[in-house]
């Protein structure tokens, strides 16, 4: 709950805003829980200091007891009270009693609250296919989808994908979110180097979805090179089996080989095991009532958003994707090109690449892969001028948010990407 109503004070918004993220890497939920900690750690120093050890003839703690007594007097008073409440909101809103469910958790299900997307038994998720988008709006952001969910390079929905071109996979930066069809940086490479480019990106995955996506759409396309491009962050997600409120694929390396869980994916239903340890409080439709009536449902929403860990290394889990795509691309001969993507804050708030995906550039060069990375190009505009480096992003909240890439950001991805495909140089030369 203090999640929920303090986000907004506390800068606990957007990843790519949340300063101790940049920083240390923490997350928003291990922040509250550490703050919670500190303040019960505190409280409880603070009765020690006044109450002192134990001593069953000292004033102090008998009027302690005392304390203690009617405090656990109100307390039970006020028990009994939220369960009538409780009781009486859930037959006013007609909510079943059993079997008993995080509500809100089930509520903020990501196919509930992302509807231009479907359930996929292999990847958890992916664009629903034959979306039409806005042909009278053509500069605006407007998403059209074909077959398969993949997003197409302008506003004609194809039924038959085109073959022996390029397969670009990744996350919301590759789909393009927040930009209009022509210019994702998949439809701008394809409009300057001439070659159809299938956009297999989908927004909100991980690196294993990234990878998987691959695998789902080769026979399909079957192109000569696939770019596989992840953001930062999606390293990060593939150390989840459910994201987002949503199941996904998720791997572990167990003997140096990797092994998948959760094939097929289940579709998420709100079950204990999909919600981990989220808030108690959401198993209450009480206070989820009251949220929604008092202005904080969608702070309280967005806290109930269900995210479990999978207990995996995510790096080693990502380099080992990377590893046996670059394997099976090479005996398919087929071109992989690797692409690592940064948020707008990553790359002007912190001086180094986060460690996570420091690791995962290092190892796929080790692995042979052809790999591009847009930390330094991206640095070096920021450095010139900010504005300019701000035109490469759709902003937010008056300039202070960043949030995914512009026609511009996309244009200038799409660019070192066709230079990438086209050069002779040595392709897994590190750059500074």
């Amino acid at each position: 709950m203090a999640s929920a109503f303090l986000a907004k004070p506390l800068g606990l918004g957007l990843t790519e805003a949340f300063y101790l993220y940049l920083a240390f890497g923490w997350s928003r939920t291990a922040t509250v829980i550490l703050m919670l900690f500190a303040i019960l750690f505190a409280g409880l120093l603070a009765v020690v200091a006044y109450v002192g050890l134990p001593d069953r003839d000292s004033a102090r703690w008998k009027t302690f007891k005392v304390f203690l007594g009617n405090s656990g007097v109100v307390l039970a008073s006020m028990l009994v009270g939220l369960i009538f409440l409780e009781v009486v909101v859930r037959v006013m809103d007609g909510i079943d009693f059993w079997p008993l469910r995080n509500i809100t958790a089930e509520r903020q299900a990501l196919l509930r609250t992302q509807t231009a997307n479907v359930y996929h038994p292999d990847l958890g998720w992916v664009l629903a296919p034959n979306m039409p988008g806005n042909p009278a709006n053509p500069e605006g952001v407007s998403v059209t989808t074909g077959v398969h969910g993949v997003r197409m390079n302008d506003f004609e929905m194809k039924s038959v994908l085109p073959k022996g071109g390029i397969l670009a996979t990744g996350d919301s930066f590759t789909a393009g979110s927040e930009v209009g069809n022509k210019y994702t940086w998949p439809a701008r490479l394809e409009q300057m180097i001439d070659v159809p480019v299938v956009n297999g990106g989908v927004g909100g995955w991980a690196t294993d979805q990234i990878v998987r996506r691959v695998y789902d759409l080769l026979p399909v396309v079957e192109p000569h090179t696939v770019v596989v491009s992840f953001f930062q962050d999606d390293i990060l997600r593939s150390g989840y089996r459910t994201y987002a409120g949503s199941n996904k694929p998720w791997f572990t390396v167990e003997d140096g080989a990797l092994v998948r869980h959760y094939d097929p994916v289940p579709l998420f239903t709100g079950k204990a095991e999909e919600v981990g340890g989220l808030s108690v409080l959401g198993y209450s439709y009480l206070v989820t009532f009251v949220a929604e009536r008092t202005g904080f449902g969608g702070y309280w929403a967005r806290s109930q958003t269900s995210y479990v860990s999978a207990g995996n290394d995510p790096v080693a889990v990502s380099c080992k994707l990377l590893e046996k795509l670059q394997t099976d691309l090479d005996a398919a001969d087929v071109r992989l090109l690797f692409v690592m993507q940064f948020g707008g804050r990553a790359a002007i708030d912190i001086v180094e690449r986060q460690p996570h995906a420091a690791d995962v550039l290092d190892c796929a060069r080790e692995a042979g892969i052809d790999t591009l990375d847009m930390w330094q190009p991206q640095k070096d505009i920021g450095l010139r001028d900010m504005d300019a480096y701000r035109g490469l992003f759709v902003m937010h909240d008056e300039g202070r948010i960043f949030g995914h890439m512009s026609n511009a950001g996309n244009e200038l991805v799409a660019k070192h990407i066709a230079v990438r495909l086209t050069q002779d140089a040595d392709l897994n030369a590190p750059q500074p």
